[in-house]
């Protein structure tokens, strides 16, 4: 399932993000890829260990933790470090499969791929993140502060930009329900009971519907 989530960052973050982004002394991405996506990888990203780069990741926590959609939709027990990453004239990164196991001494499994938005679409040509082997597929070039979470398992491709700059901040989940169709089902599950919790208040009803989410999640999450 992809998610589209909306106004995750907001303004002041932004701007923030942006200010960040003229300080970063970007290095070549390709030090962060395996041997077999290296090749097809040609963007810059901020190097981790840095202050813009911590900063940046501050902001981008922050954000998620505020957002209602995003821990119904990845039901996160391990998050990689948010990345920013930029792409200017010429740049793509080709067809390629995120690894599936992250990290070095806490090794955490890539259930997740998620990349926030921080340029506005109008600032720059091509860009678009692209995955393969999703009914319908899909293609995103989201308005700035937006964000799309999609499987991780997925192979996918950044196009060429042709004009101007593209600046985001990518990041990998690690989810409690490993089980994409299970997490499926739970994510529906519970916008359907947001849905119903006003009209439905103090009733029997919601209170057994919440029963049947938390014992499906009870059931199914390994946190």
């Amino acid at each position: 399932m992809i998610h589209h989530l909306h106004n995750v960052l907001n303004g002041e973050e932004l701007r923030q993000l942006r200010e960040l982004a003229t300080r970063v002394r970007w290095s070549d991405g390709r030090r962060s890829a395996g041997s077999i996506a290296a090749p097809q990888k040609h963007n810059n990203e901020a190097p981790h260990d840095t202050p813009e780069a911590r900063a940046a990741s501050d902001i981008g926590l922050k954000a998620l933790r505020r957002h209602p959609m995003f821990f119904n939709a990845a039901l996160p027990a391990m998050m990689s470090p948010l990345m920013m990453n930029r792409y200017v004239e010429g740049m793509d990164y080709g067809d390629h499969c995120d690894a599936a196991i992250l990290g070095g001494t806490t090794p955490m499994r890539a259930d997740l791929s998620a990349t926030m938005f921080i340029t506005d679409p109008s600032d720059y040509d091509g860009g678009e993140l692209i995955a393969q082997g999703i009914p319908g597929g899909f293609r995103a070039k989201l308005p700035a502060g937006d964000m799309v979470l999609y499987p991780a398992d997925t192979v996918h491709r950044v196009t060429p930009v042709t004009r101007g700059t593209r600046i985001a901040i990518v990041f990998w989940t690690q989810s409690m329900v490993r089980d994409l169709a299970q997490r499926t089902l739970l994510f529906n599950l519970v916008q359907t009971l947001n849905a119903l919790e006003q009209p439905l208040a103090k009733t029997p009803e919601i209170t057994h519907l919440y029963a049947c989410y938390y014992n499906l999640l009870r059931m199914w999450a390994t946190p």
